[in-house]
């Protein structure tokens, strides 16, 4: 799964790199940066601990010098060990498990985005953004020998608000905080459950 995962995001970033491009009024940006995410809503009845594995990678295309459009992937892997007791009332399982468990959460969103930007071109950038589409969320449940797992596309939205901090004509620092909220669908645990979480990022931006 995950290789299938990462054959596709490489392929859309190459075709998104070798989009053509105008020397007179297009401006692009790329960005890869570190996201440490806290889950929020019913994803901590799963897991409640916050993720430091992840990353996001971004292209945006600018309109004019205030609006861009673009692209945003990323992957956050969340993990629990815990001796907790777990209630299942999904489909697959129902009833109370007890003993030393292993949780994941592998979330992979693709979406298109959309930024606006205050300031002036070349200095320190404020923006606001709302990203839609989805994410790939592939949940797993380990005890001893016996693990139970589920993989699906949610249908999500993520508004955004970041800093654009210039330390060169042409590479930046970006900081941002994005909320992912994927739609109400089943879980491992229990059905009718929204996913969702906060993504705290800080990386590189580079113009071209």
């Amino acid at each position: 799964m995950r290789l299938k995962v990462w054959a596709s995001f490489l392929a859309i970033s190459c075709l998104v790199l070798l989009l053509p491009r105008s020397s007179q009024s297009q401006e692009y940006l790329g960005a890869l940066s570190w996201s440490v995410s806290l889950p929020q809503s019913d994803m901590t009845d799963f897991i409640d601990q916050t993720s430091y594995r992840g990353i996001a990678l971004e292209f945006r295309k600018f309109n004019s010098s205030n609006y861009s459009v673009g692209l945003s992937f990323g992957w956050n892997v969340f993990h629990k060990r815990t001796g907790e007791t777990l209630h299942f009332a999904g489909d697959s399982l129902v009833g109370d498990v007890t003993g030393v468990q292993d949780r994941y959460i592998n979330t992979f969103p693709i979406m298109l985005a959309f930024h606006g930007y205050a300031g002036e071109e070349g200095g320190f950038r404020p923006y606001i953004g709302l990203l839609g589409g989805g994410l790939i969320y592939a949940q797993r449940f380990e005890l001893g020998i016996a693990a139970l797992s589920d993989t699906k596309w949610l249908w999500s939205v993520a508004p955004e608000i970041g800093l654009v901090i210039p330390t060169s004509p042409d590479v930046n620092i970006l900081v941002s905080a994005k909320y992912f909220y994927a739609f109400p669908t089943t879980s491992l645990v229990r059905g009718d459950v929204s996913q969702s979480y906060v993504a705290l990022n800080i990386g590189f931006a580079w113009n071209q």
